[in-house]
Order: C-alpha cells, then sequence, then structure tokens
C-alpha cells in the first residue's frame, strides 16, 4: 500500500507535462503568427494590383491631356485632368 502512495505522490512526470504545455502554447503562438502572415500576403497583392491600376489610368489621363495640351485642343476635360493629377502628386492622396 505505501507503493502506491508513493507512486500517485510522485512528481515525476510533471516536468514532461510542463514541456508538453509550453510547446503547445509555442506552437499555437507560431500559427496564429503565420496565418497572420498569409493573410496580410494576400492583402498587400490586391492592393498593389489596384495602385498599379490606378497609376496606369492616370498616367494615361495624363497623356490625354498633355496631348490635347500640345495639339491646341485645351477644354475643361484637359483642364479637370490637370488639377487631380496635381492633388494626387500631392502627400494626402487617398485611393
Amino acid at each position: 500500500m505505501a507503493g502506491r502512495t508513493n507512486i500517485l505522490k510522485s512528481e515525476s512526470g510533471a516536468s514532461i507535462l510542463l514541456a508538453m504545455a509550453i510547446v503547445l502554447v509555442c506552437s499555437m503562438v507560431a500559427a496564429v503568427v503565420l496565418a497572420a502572415a498569409a493573410a496580410n500576403v494576400g492583402k498587400n497583392a490586391s492592393v498593389e494590383a489596384r495602385n498599379r491600376a490606378y497609376y496606369s489610368a492616370s498616367c494615361a489621363a495624363q497623356l490625354l491631356a498633355d496631348d490635347f495640351a500640345t495639339s491646341g485642343l485645351r477644354g475643361e476635360v484637359s483642364r479637370e485632368v490637370e488639377q487631380n493629377s496635381k492633388t494626387c502628386l500631392s502627400s494626402d492622396c487617398r485611393l
């Protein structure tokens, strides 16, 4: 009977349980970090594509405005394009 009580009161397996709990917590933290990184990769790709489309359209509008200006066909549309391009070149332009 004395052997059974010693086995029940023994703390020899406590260190392995503590180590397993630490590994479990660390692996959960790593999984959360990896999931956040994967989500940001997709988000950055969509933002980059949107920026690329915006700058392509902006450049095309600026070239069109410059073409109208050099050909003598200066009208309201080209003034709006020039004003918008100056606004978007400033630091507070929002996409």
